[in-house]
């Protein structure tokens, strides 16, 4: 056994899981096992593989999912070579008529779209986005002037009209006797 540098290594160590990068031999699967447990521990171990953030979730129209047969008669389990007939006749309807949709006007609605999001990607990098710094900076000075204003002259005149009216003392008393209640005012 000779532990030099230059020994050699099998070129392809992809199925042991070891791989070598520079000098050093690391084990691939003990990384990937350590991520997906961190993963696992972080999400839990149903939501691991799971979309968490509905991502290109779209509607559900499995024919398990349109015709949901009651699984509770006895008369189902008869049924069952019935429906798994129909649900391949299904699946093939669906699939044919959505190639059908793709190819007489795929093309044309790709085009649409790819002319409404290109203008749309381009309205908002060249008009809205510099439109909305310039409001912005335009908005921050007009805040400091405001700031000055508010400070300067509208600060002092509440000032005043708070310190002029806080010596104002009111109060509200409700005496209850029975059902009928007196409410006795004191300014």
């Amino acid at each position: 056994m000779n532990n030099s540098v230059g020994t050699e290594q099998p070129s392809d160590m992809s199925d042991t899981g070891v791989e070598q990068v520079g000098g050093e031999v690391t084990d691939t699967k003990m990384e990937k096992s350590v991520d997906e447990s961190m993963k696992e521990l972080l999400l839990g171990p149903k939501r691991l593989h799971e979309n968490i953030y509905d991502i290109n979730r779209h509607v559900e129209l499995d024919f398990g999912e349109v015709f949901q047969a009651p699984t509770t008669t006895t008369t189902s389990r008869r049924f069952t070579p019935i429906l798994d007939a129909y649900k391949t006749l299904y699946t093939y309807t669906q699939d044919f008529i959505y190639i059908l949709w793709v190819v007489l006007l795929g093309w044309l609605l790709s085009i649409v779209w790819g002319i409404l999001f290109g203008t749309f990607n381009f309205l908002t990098v060249w008009l809205i986005q510099p439109t909305l710094k310039l409001v912005f900076v335009i908005i921050r000075n007009a805040a400091a002037l405001y700031t000055v204003v508010v400070r300067a002259v509208l600060d002092p005149i509440f000032e005043s009209i708070g310190h002029a009216l806080s010596f104002i003392r009111a109060g509200l008393f409700v005496r209850g006797q029975g059902s009928s209640m007196d409410v006795v005012k004191t300014v």
